[in-house]
């Protein structure tokens, strides 16, 4: 029976094309058996075929092993590489694999993706996902005009916001301040977040930002976020 459903993948259906009903029943099926006599042949389904639904058997089954996320990860198929990233997020996993990914992906849908991942992951790797995706390249410009990744970004890191050893210490890096992303996406947001929360911790934090500042442009950008914080009260 599973050998058949396997079989099922391989029709016109499969990776999205035609009447997706018999391998979307195909997905579910394997996934409720855990046949681990399958995963092999799924595996070689997604790296040589990018079958999207072998992929999602595969998560289904929770079979996705590090060497073979190494390698969809690196897919030339951009929604196997996107839904790789989201699928290690439904187990909140984190993988090495998502830093080159943030750092070189050009992708929106997969740039997108990244930025929910990295809000489901604890701060230490969440944090590495949004460092890499703020990095200055020529895609910060693109990034700045579409409409998902901006908001996407500051909500992976407003999740970690109380984190405060972590957060501070990615901003204890002068750079990060005079990334595009940072500027004019996250350093405002962050302190009226903590402000408008407030409490001592989210206070001490307030300050410990505008400790951290290493200009006074950067504490003017704080100044801006903290000021909304408390308008209208």
């Amino acid at each position: 029976l599973v050998r058949l459903i396997v079989s099922v993948q391989s029709g016109p259906a499969c990776c999205a094309c035609g009447d997706a009903s018999p391998t979307s029943t195909a997905v579910l099926v394997l996934g409720w058996r855990n046949d681990a006599s399958v995963v092999k042949e799924l595996v070689e389904r997604v790296s040589e075929k990018q079958c999207l639904e072998s992929l999602w058997a595969l998560g289904l089954m929770d079979a996705l092993q590090d060497s073979d996320v190494a390698k969809f990860l690196d897919s030339e198929d951009a929604d196997i590489r996107r839904w790789t990233v989201r699928l290690l997020g439904d187990r909140r996993r984190s993988h090495p694999g998502m830093i080159k990914l943030a750092l070189t992906d050009k992708h929106p849908q997969v740039r997108v993706q990244l930025a929910a991942t990295a809000k489901r992951l604890s701060a230490e790797p969440a944090l590495a996902i949004i460092d890499a995706l703020t990095v200055v390249t020529d895609q910060n410009a693109i990034d700045l005009k579409d409409p998902h990744f901006p908001l996407m970004l500051w909500w992976a890191l407003e999740a970690k916001a109380t984190s405060y050893a972590q957060v501070e210490a990615w901003l204890g890096s002068a750079e990060v301040w005079q990334r595009p992303l940072a500027r004019e996406v996250l350093l405002s947001r962050l302190m009226q977040r903590c402000a408008a929360e407030g409490g001592k911790q989210n206070l001490d934090h307030c300050q410990r930002l505008l400790e951290l500042a290493p200009a006074v442009s950067d504490r003017d950008l704080l100044m801006v976020g903290l000021i909304a914080a408390f308008t209208g009260r």
